[in-house]
């Protein structure tokens, strides 16, 4: 039984067995979380993919940081520290060496448009980001990459990629279900601002 206390937790475990001489675990609670798994994939800082899940619980839990013991399909991955309080949470398991992504510029160019109101500087960019999965099925995949931003009313930024992301807070977020091999992404981004400012065009 498990209850709060001012500065923690307290389990009541009653009486139990523990063998001399040798380290002992306990059993102090268990439970099943329903999670949502996939690949989390941040191409722009590198290719290397973690093993996520989202997970969402019916009442919330409190979880003091301390160690835990990894595994994934009941496979022994490793020890890491471990702390979760609420009811959501996103949990990482470790890399996958099997998915890994890229991101690539094809296009960067500007130029002037706009002759009866004033002229305006335009931007373009364009990248293509490819997932590749050597997982003998198919896998579900999340890309993240940083939305433009705009520091000055008076610049518009447009994007269009294929397929269409969603966006949450800053981030541009692509939840992908790919396939054994290769899986595509174009992704272009349009900026105008005024010819007589000074725009920082990032990376």
């Amino acid at each position: 039984k498990r209850s709060e206390k001012a500065s923690g937790q307290v389990w009541d475990l009653g009486i139990r067995t523990v063998k001399a001489g040798h380290p002992s675990s306990v059993l102090l609670e268990e439970s099943v979380w329903k999670a949502d798994f996939y690949r989390l994939v941040r191409p722009k800082q590198g290719p290397q993919s973690w093993l996520a899940a989202d997970v969402e619980l019916e009442k919330s839990a409190g979880m003091a940081r301390g160690e835990a013991r990894f595994s994934v399909d009941g496979a022994f991955i490793g020890t890491g520290a471990f702390s979760f309080f609420g009811k959501k949470g996103t949990l990482y398991f470790g890399s996958d060496p099997f998915v890994t992504a890229t991101m690539a510029e094809d296009v960067r160019r500007s130029g002037t448009e706009g002759v009866i109101i004033g002229r305006r500087n335009t931007y373009e960019w364009k990248w293509n980001i490819k997932v590749r999965n050597t997982h003998e099925k198919a896998v579900k995949v999340r890309v993240e990459d940083a939305a433009p931003l705009a520091g000055d009313k008076r610049i518009v930024v447009a994007g269009d990629s294929q397929p269409a992301p969603r966006k949450v807070q800053n981030t541009l977020v692509w939840d992908i279900d790919a396939a054994p091999g290769e899986t595509a992404i174009t992704h272009s981004v349009k900026a105008e601002a005024p010819s007589d400012m000074n725009l920082r065009r990032g990376r």
